[in-house]
């Protein structure tokens, strides 16, 4: 749909409020625009910004982030000037390429766009494109991945053979009849973190041609003619999930029943960061940078080392049972999570442990067994799409079994639902026939005592009650919050994000 605008559909749905700015870059281009097109101070940009339409759906910690990325992008671009000895200008309107589609009606066109900063020479014989990335990019980068190759000579081919949109901004574009002569082309990437670039192409408009033909025709053409789906996290933006026949529908599932928010993704992570502070839910979810070692504390270090490492011995092709002594090989596996001494042989016994409670030991030869497997399911009732990933999905016979894996200190932990919330939701989506007509629920526990595996079975209504309640319990504070005000306080100190919200708590607060 995306690349053939003529034939896009809207669900039939009611215009809704929009929320909150969900694309972090769109704040940085959107001041980048006013300094470079309007000639304004980098000051009033940010001012005008904050008081535009836009401007006004962007929660205080993505401005605090574009002040930021501004700067980052502002110095990029001035030692890119620097460096070549001559200075692009830069182009409001983008260039874009688009195909008649035969048989098709005469509006319906295959259409290529290149999301980015546009940039020309004043003779217009060289084109550029500046590729935004949130991270600091490698300056020394010389050599293109080959996985990399084909969308990159597609954006290029943008570049040489894009005609000039001149609006109106509706599907399909509306470009100039004829596109200008190029002689040469680059695509720079900006680290919008640390101002760092690279130019990660540059080559003649001829070879351009020559390598669209070569390595990026047919792979677009397998992906724009595919007739498959596969829903995933991008379902939330894509306006057929009202009709997708791929995209599992279960009106209720978190027994909300309010259409009138904007649509969403919603995830028991998302949950519990909303927990501890809505800003903090937003900012992860806009993935904006932060320092890494603030994420995870030495508890949860190991236990990412040691589900990484029950992924790699579940995935081993034929499946086999993990024995006791199936323990990361060499002294550098626990170091390389930050995890050593009596942390790092703590880990290990928990590995140990675990091939008591394989699953592999129970299957049989036709049962399989699914590390990481993502579950997606769009909920109507509160226009959300529901995002799982469970550690582990195997088979016992008919039975479809869910395993979660956890690390943890102590053995007794209450209310396991509400303390593994991801198990709660795993139990509900058994209850809705996710998973199928039979199927079970198992939370694997790995302590210093040993290993505890509990299950859960659907079948038992007070159980799917209790987990449907714990769902909802974090679900339903975050679909009514559409301003996810910052909520200081001592997570202030441990949160990753606290560098762009200006409401965090200081250290002497």
């Amino acid at each position: 749909m995306k690349c053939r605008p003529g034939s896009r559909t809207r669900p039939d749905e009611p215009i809704k409020k929009r929320g909150l700015e969900t694309f972090a870059d769109q704040a940085v281009r959107d001041v980048l625009d006013l300094i470079v097109f309007e000639g304004m101070s980098v000051p009033e940009a940010h001012r005008r910004h904050r008081a535009s339409p836009s401007g006004s759906r962007c929660h205080a910690g993505l401005l605090r982030w574009a002040e930021h990325a501004v700067l980052g992008y502002l110095r990029a671009d001035e030692a890119l000037a620097h460096a070549s000895g001559r200075r692009l200008h830069p182009r409001s309107r983008e260039w874009a390429v688009q195909y008649p589609i035969r048989p098709g009606p005469d509006d319906d066109v295959f259409e290529i766009r290149a999301s980015g900063r546009w940039y020309e020479s004043e003779d217009g014989d060289v084109r550029e494109i500046r590729l935004l990335r949130t991270h600091s990019v490698d300056p020394d980068r010389r050599e293109v991945p080959p996985p990399q190759l084909p969308e990159l000579a597609a954006i290029a081919f943008v570049l040489v053979a894009g005609h000039t949109v001149i609006g109106p901004w509706s599907a399909p574009l509306v470009v100039s009849p004829a596109a200008a002569a190029v002689d040469r082309v680059r695509i720079v990437e900006i680290g919008l973190s640390d101002g760092s670039w690279a130019v990660v192409f540059d080559e003649t408009a001829t070879r351009v041609r020559h390598l669209y033909g070569e390595v990026s025709r047919q792979v677009l053409r397998d992906v724009t003619e595919g007739t498959g789906y596969r829903p995933g996290r991008d379902c939330v933006r894509c306006p057929l999930r009202s009709d997708c026949p791929e995209l599992v529908r279960r009106p209720g599932l978190l027994g909300i029943h309010d259409k009138s928010k904007p649509a969403r993704s919603w995830s028991v992570t998302t949950g519990r960061r909303y927990r501890t502070c809505p800003a903090q839910a937003h900012l992860r979810d806009l993935r904006l940078p932060y320092p890494e070692d603030r994420e995870y504390g030495l508890d949860a270090r190991r236990g990412k080392a040691v589900h990484r490492w029950l992924e790699h011995q579940h995935d081993r092709k034929p499946p086999r049972p993990c024995r006791p002594g199936d323990v990361p090989p060499g002294p550098s596996w626990w170091p390389a999570w930050g995890v050593t001494g009596r942390a790092a042989l703590l880990g290990e016994q928990m590995i140990g442990d675990h091939s008591l409670w394989c699953p592999v030991r129970t299957m049989s030869g036709a049962d399989t067994i699914r590390s990481e497997q993502d579950v997606v399911v769009y909920d109507p009732e509160a226009d959300v799409v529901v995002y799982a990933s469970v550690d582990a999905l195997y088979t016992e016979g008919d039975t479809v079994v869910v395993r979660e894996t956890k690390s943890t200190g102590q053995i007794h932990e209450g209310d396991l639902l509400d303390r593994y919330p991801q198990v709660a939701l795993a139990l509900v989506l058994a209850a809705e026939g996710v998973f199928g007509p039979t199927s079970r629920i198992e939370l694997e526990r790995l302590t210093p005592a040993g290993p505890l595996v509990d299950r859960f079975s659907p079948d038992q209504d007070w159980l799917v009650a209790r987990a449907r309640e714990v769902v909802h319990e974090l679900a339903a504070p975050w679909h009514a919050d559409l301003t996810m005000a910052a909520q200081p306080g001592d997570a202030c100190q441990t949160c990753e994000v606290a560098l762009w919200c200006p409401d965090a708590k200081k250290d002497e607060e």
